[in-house]
């Protein structure tokens, strides 16, 4: 029986060779997961290189912190950049900075939503005349499994 790959042993230099410099940011080289922050498999664990970077320059997080960025770039693991706060924190951030998303408000833009009512529309419209859901992904720079989520009414329900 073969055994499952923990993810590769990391060693520091590695880990902040990823790293290349944008500005005041050191941004992450390597996979970056669906919400668009670095990541990547270490001791069997998908992890997020801003909580690695603030764990190897600044011990553990404490349960119910998140690491959160100063500089709102979600590729950014620098760790000048980062603090912890609790999930409530990361709102209030979040909206002191005008990144708010207001849920419920029909007319208004939803900043959180990557697509426009008009692209879901699109989207459906492609499925429809026969396109895959990897075509339609490919196009629109997404996951086949998000334009599935779309094109079935599973997101993005409301669009019509």
């Amino acid at each position: 029986m073969r055994r499952r790959s923990r993810g590769r042993r990391w060693t520091p230099d590695e880990f902040w060779a990823m790293g290349e410099r944008v500005g005041q940011c050191l941004e992450w080289q390597g996979a970056i997961n669906p919400w668009g922050y670095g990541s990547l498999m270490m001791n069997g664990r998908k992890r997020t290189a801003s909580k690695v970077a603030w764990e190897m320059t600044r011990g553990p997080v404490p349960r119910g912190l998140l690491v959160c960025h100063t500089c709102d770039n979600r590729r950014c693991f620098e760790p000048t950049h980062l603090f912890l706060g609790t999930p409530a924190d990361n709102s209030r951030d979040m909206a002191a900075k005008g990144r708010n998303i207001s849920f419920g408000s029909p007319g208004r833009v939803n900043p959180s939503l990557r697509f426009t009512d008009e692209q879901v529309r699109q989207m459906r419209r492609m499925h429809a005349d026969g396109l895959s859901y990897h075509a339609i992904g490919r196009h629109f720079d997404a996951f086949p499994m998000v334009v599935y989520r779309i094109v079935n009414r599973q997101r993005r329900k409301q669009v019509t």
